[in-house]
Parts: C-alpha cells; structure tokens; sequence
C-alpha cells in the first residue's frame, strides 16, 4: 500500500524548514516500519497514530497529525520512547494532533500507562478535538508545554489523574473547551483532574473540571517549590463534583520552605458541589514555608461544597476579592466587596446547556443574574464570553452568561400556560412576540420572538402581563401569562 504524507515547505529567512502533516489511516496500534525516513508506514505500509509520532519526533520542529474519527486503542506495552508504551513527544518537536472531535476521536491509553508524554521541556504537544481515556500514569503527563482544545481526559488514573505537569524548568499549559472528568489521582495522588506542577504556567478557559478524585485537591492541585513559581488562571469555567481528602475542588499548595509562590486567580467560574472527606471541600490552601499561596477572585461563584468546616474554602491567607464574587452558604472565603453576596445562587444541575463542555447555568431569579463586573466579563481571557462562547454583553456572576444587553432569556423546565388568548394550548408552537414586565428587574424588558414550541420564558413562579400574535388561528389579546421554573441564559 502507497505510504502516506503529505508535505509542506515553510519558508524562513534566511534559511528554510521542512514541517509535515501525516494522515493517519488505520485505528491499528503499530510501529512505524523505518522511523526517520520521514514516511508514515507501518510494516503493512498504513499510517498508525503511533508511526505519525514516531516519523514527528524523528523530524523535529513543529509536526502535525490528522487523526480522523476512530477508536485508537493502545495496544503494545513497554516504556522507552514512541515505539512502546505512551505516545512520547520527544526533545525539539512540536507535535499538532487534531482529530474530528471528542465524540468521534478516540485514543484509549487501555492501561498500559499514558496516552501521551511530553518528555522534556523542548517538547510540546497540542490536541484538538480528541478523547484521551484510560491511563493508568495519567492520561496525559507533560515536562514541556501541552495544549488542549475541544478536548475530553477522562476515566485515567495516576499521580495526577488527568493530567500531570512536572516541568523541567518552565512550561506552559493551555485548556480550552475542555472537559476533564471521573478520573483519580493514585499513588503519590496529588489532583484528581489536573496536577500543576512547580514552575507551570497554567490558563484554563471555558472548561469543566468534574467527577475527579484526589486526595489532595480532587479537581486542581496547584503547587511551587522556591526555585519554580506557579501561576493559574480559571476563566469561564466549571469545577464541580470533585472529591477530596482536603481541597476538594481546589488545593493551592506552596510547598518551598522559604519564598515558594503559587498564585491562582479566578474569573467567572463556578466552583460547586466538590466534596472533602476532611475539610474545605471548595477551594483549600497549604503552605509548608513562610510564604503562603495567593488567591485573586471576581465575578465567581463559590457554592453548596461539602466536607468538614469550613466547606466552601479553607484559607491561610485572605483572598484578593475583587468584588461581585457569590458565596453560600457561609462567610468562610472572606468575600466583602462592592457587588459580593452570599445567598444561594439557584444553580441548575450540571448538564450539557448548549457549547462544548457541560455548564450550570443560573435559574431564573437567581441572584448572580447581571450581577457581575461588566469590566471583568470585556476583559481577556473572559473576552465577553461565557463559557458556552455566548456573547457575555453584560456582567454576570459564574460561567454562566446571565443576559444579553436588550433582552432577559430562559430555558423551561416547565409549561406556559396563557389566559385570556386564543392562542392553541397544546405544543404551544406558534411564534409570539413578549414584553415582561416585572418591577423587581428594571421594569419591562422585550423578549425576542420565538417558538413557544421551546418553552421559552422569563422566570420562576411570577406572573407577568404580556401583549402578542399568535401566527395561528387568530390574533391573541393582551392576557396574563403565568411563569413557571426556569433556568436564566
């Protein structure tokens, strides 16, 4: 069978480099049958996954790999580089991995180790649009940068879970439109979700952090030594559902003696639900030195975590609130500020609600709608978006994107029912133009038109007076419209 590759020239002044793309073209888990001739072919002369890598890390420089949708199960155990084992990127090569999507591209570590390993710190790996399931030494362990966009790490166990940074020096991790879920730190089980290792230069962005069990910080365990700072930054994120025997959602640990710095700040995420066998089953700091870790908080919500007092945070130091953060219930993270509250923010239960990672967006009354820094939410890496990549126009508190600048949305989760119009009551299908008018959110807000097919409406147990045409079978009277539970977009 004719080998595969696809070649491109990538002019520099004054010299010039080679990069290539190699299109896998069998889910078959196979060696490549001469690495370094810079032809993906195995003995039966198709692309496998693990031929790309090995032809990749052969070349050198930035390399890129086309994975269509597949299961790509790992199959040949060993440790050594690509050939067995893990899937290693090795020194000086950049490696682009981009599948079809998360739903249809699937690499399964099958417990022979990881999936992929960064080896070193002139390595780096970017995935796009793939699932990474079942490593047994995580599913994805980097010394050198990593990249995840549109991605799912699930179902991987190991020291750091998920995902595990142990940086040679410096190295840069970037999340994107991911989801990292119902994986388990063993071992030395530092993070359950992601490991953030001294001298990690983390950025985590519309993402959700679920379902993951460590014993120390089941969702994130971020950590220094004196000799590596640590930074992380959480935009437009979820971490919810985690477990821990301390930090169940967030551990901030800063374990040099002296000057260990590790700084963590937060920006529309929602942290609820994680859970700690011992205590601080939201967000828990550690410090074995003089120096404890730093915490920057806006426009969050930090809400109904479970574990021993105190539940929503255990801090060694105040956080830096920069205002319209959420607590509930409780005082325990010390918010004070212009715009903070703490009242129960009525989340809705995690599911997908639209984008590509799972969401819980505000029901309607909540008080977090609107209620955030509209400052925050335009500055990057919020970017005026919500986690779903909505546009976030105007400020909400979480992840969740609470209204667009002209009008109040909602997603049912019951019936509308109309009196006093002739409108069809069953399917209720027919499009109708509405204006709320309600004296507790600013008066009369303007509804776009749309099918009440999808129960749109504006809020929870309210009644509100509207004016509308029915398409069918005639014209619709002002009437009363009763409200039922909803979940505010």
């Amino acid at each position: 069978m004719k080998r595969l590759l696809i070649a491109a020239m990538v002019m520099a002044w004054p010299a010039a480099a080679a990069a290539a793309t190699f299109l896998v073209n069998t889910t078959v888990d196979a060696v490549d049958a001469v690495p370094g001739d810079g032809v993906c072919a195995t003995i039966d002369g198709r692309c496998s996954l693990r031929a790309a890598v090995q032809e990749s890390n052969a070349l050198t420089g930035a390399q890129a790999i086309s994975l269509p949708a597949g299961y790509y199960t790992l199959t040949i155990p060993g440790a050594g580089g690509a050939g067995v084992g893990d899937l290693n990127v090795g020194a000086n090569t950049q490696i682009t991995i981009t599948g079809t999507g998360p739903a249809t591209t699937i690499v399964d570590a099958n417990g022979i180790g990881a999936a992929f390993t960064v080896d070193v710190a002139s390595a780096g790996l970017t995935l796009i649009g793939v699932t990474v399931q079942n490593g047994s030494a995580d599913c994805i362990a980097a010394s050198g940068g990593l990249t995840l966009n549109r991605v799912v790490v699930q179902a991987c166990q190991g020291a750091g879970g998920g995902i595990q940074t142990t940086p040679q020096g410096s190295l840069t991790l970037t999340i994107v439109d991911t989801t990292i879920m119902q994986s388990q730190a063993t071992g030395a089980p530092l993070g359950g979700g992601v490991s953030i290792g001294p001298g990690t230069s983390a950025t985590i962005v519309r993402s959700t952090i679920a379902g993951n069990t460590g014993a120390l910080g089941g969702g994130i365990y971020v950590t220094s030594t004196d000799s590596a700072a640590t930074s992380l930054t959480i935009a437009n994120s979820t971490i919810a559902q985690n477990t821990a025997g301390f930090g169940g959602g967030i551990l901030l640990d800063a374990s040099g003696p002296l000057h260990s710095t590790t700084a963590v700040t937060l920006v529309n995420v929602t942290i609820a639900q994680n859970d700690a066998v011992g205590t601080s089953g939201g967000i828990a700091e550690r410090a074995t030195g003089a120096v404890q870790p730093s915490l920057t908080v806006s426009n969050t919500i930090v809400a109904n975590n479970l574990g021993g007092m105190p539940q929503n945070c255990g801090l060694l130091s105040p956080i830096t609130d920069l205002g319209h953060n959420l607590e509930f219930p409780g005082t325990a993270c010390g918010f004070g500020q212009a715009g903070d509250l703490r009242v129960d923010p009525l989340l809705a239960p995690l599911a997908p609600h639209g984008g590509p990672t799972a969401t819980m967006p505000l029901l309607a009354g909540s008080p977090a709608i609107d209620a955030g820094s509209d400052v925050a939410c335009a500055m990057p890496p919020v970017s005026g978006q919500d986690q779903r990549g909505v546009s976030r126009t105007v400020g909400g508190i979480s992840a969740w994107c609470s209204n667009t600048s002209t009008e109040h949305r909602a997603i049912a989760q019951g019936l509308i029912s109309i009196i006093g119009c002739n409108c069809p009551q069953v399917g209720m299908a027919q499009p109708i133009q509405m204006v709320e008018s309600d004296t507790t959110r600013n008066g009369s807000r303007a509804l776009r038109a749309a099918s009440l097919s999808r129960t749109r409406y504006v809020s929870a147990a309210r009644t509100g007076n509207i004016a509308g045409i029915c398409s069918v079978p005639s014209p619709c009277a002002t009437g009363l419209v009763t409200l039922s539970n909803g979940m505010a977009s």
